[in-house]
């Protein structure tokens, strides 16, 4: 057995007619997701900001797939308006969402507030899946049965929930906010399927998990000797 093949998982199993919404799609394991969904017959939807990166992944995925079915919308997770936007779109011309798959993350960010007074590390990896989950939870249960991912880290085990403090601006390291922003990924994840199974909601199934790290370009905002290194020392 080859050594990539210890750490492969992979199905055949046609999804045809369902409905894939995969944020941070156009890089990484965002991309390669979406290739997996698209090959197994998925109509895609592909988030990000970029409208270049968005038609290249596009383009990307059509040729290793054959799959056409595959829409690009513009999200920006820095701003909650645009992710309104994006729901409300996907809402009005997407009879079903069967899988939403909360990919996006970022490191290395500026420690600042967005136009929304929330810390930009935060936003981009927490509080934007929670709007946007939230967002198309209803079109998600009528659509069930359907699976929510919310793509955490193990990095989540360094983070830390100060409900008083979770905002502030100055207070962690970059590094530190993205820790308690995936360990609230996970926190979310495991609330918000208490509260369907007391609600009596079924159909909807919602899951966290690690994807690992590898050679991408995830360490970008850090640039230099950090990113050199850690895609060396990566698959």
């Amino acid at each position: 057995m080859k050594r990539d093949e210890l750490w492969k998982c992979d199905t055949d199993i046609r999804i045809d007619g369902k409905v894939a919404v995969v944020t941070g799609a156009t890089a990484g394991t965002g991309l390669e997701v979406a290739k997996n969904l698209a090959r197994r017959g998925a109509r895609v939807v592909l988030a990000s900001r970029s409208p270049g990166k968005l038609a290249a992944a596009r383009d990307t995925i059509v040729r290793a797939t054959g799959n056409t079915n595959i829409v690009t919308r513009q999200m920006d997770f820095e701003s909650l308006v645009s992710i309104r936007n994006f729901a409300q779109e996907t809402i009005a011309t997407e009879p079903r969402v069967d899988i939403l798959i909360n990919n996006i993350g970022a490191v290395g960010l500026e420690d600042k507030l967005t136009a929304d007074n929330l810390q930009l590390t935060m936003q981009v990896n927490y509080f934007g899946s929670f709007l946007l989950t939230f967002l198309l939870f209803p079109l998600l249960k009528s659509s069930a049965p359907s699976r929510i991912i919310n793509v955490s880290s193990l990095a989540a085990l360094l983070g830390v929930v100060d409900l008083d403090h979770f905002n502030d601006v100055g207070r962690y390291s970059s590094f530190g906010y993205y820790c308690n922003a995936k360990l609230a990924d996970i926190l979310f994840t495991v609330e918000m399927d208490r509260r369907m199974r007391a609600a009596g909601v079924s159909g909807v199934s919602v899951y966290s998990m690690d994807p690992s790290l590898n050679k991408s370009n995830f360490f970008r905002n850090y640039g230099g000797h950090i990113e050199t290194f850690f895609n060396a020392a990566l698959r």
